[in-house]
């Protein structure tokens, strides 16, 4: 599971990610909204998961993080439109209404801390890479705040992508303009 924390803003955020990865992250974002509701013993729009465990952790600790993963999927909706020139909601952004709809009919038994927060603004949540990235390739990577190693790290998936000669929708960005941060071919694989 990952959720790309490219910015605190999530919708620019969600304009970082390229074509696919905006549906491959709705998904997870409506999985993630759904495991953490099963998780408070509610019953939830998509079925039960087991990976996800820190992000629904992070999701947890503020009322404002599990809003701005409802923000997030507003906003990778609106960018799966566009980069797909759709005229409907994708299918996973249906779930992530409906989890919050059932948080705002109060059924969901939120946990103590989030009364006790006065926090308008999302933590940072984990950092967790896909089990072959290297960070090795980066000078003090631990000193990197978190915004920055997702950019990192998707700069690095990006390239890998493309060098790899992966489908095209993972390294484009349709109807929309590449994140700057997005260096064509800073990596090279031997």
């Amino acid at each position: 599971m990952q959720i790309y924390f490219t910015d605190r803003d999530p919708f620019i955020c969600a304009k970082n990610l390229p074509d696919q990865l905006t549906y491959k992250i709705l998904t997870e974002v409506a999985q993630l909204m759904s495991k953490f509701l099963w998780e408070q013993g509610v019953e939830a729009p998509m079925k039960k998961i087991n990976q996800g465990k820190d992000f629904c952790e992070w999701i947890g600790q503020d009322y404002a993080n599990w809003n701005w993963c409802y923000l997030y999927g507003l906003a990778l909706n609106g960018e799966y439109k566009t980069a797909y020139n759709k005229d409907v909601n994708c299918k996973s952004f249906a779930a992530i209404q409906r989890c919050h709809e059932i948080h705002m009919d109060n059924t969901l038994p939120c946990p103590s801390m989030w009364f006790k927060s006065n926090s308008r603004h999302a933590t940072t949540p984990p950092f967790i890479p896909i089990k072959n990235f290297d960070s090795s390739v980066f000078l003090d990577w631990e000193k990197y705040r978190v915004v920055t190693k997702y950019r990192h790290y998707l700069n690095w998936k990006v390239n890998k992508w493309k060098w790899e000669g992966k489908c095209k929708r993972l390294y484009s960005w349709t109807n929309r303009e590449r994140p700057n941060f997005i260096e064509p071919e800073e990596y090279k694989w031997l």
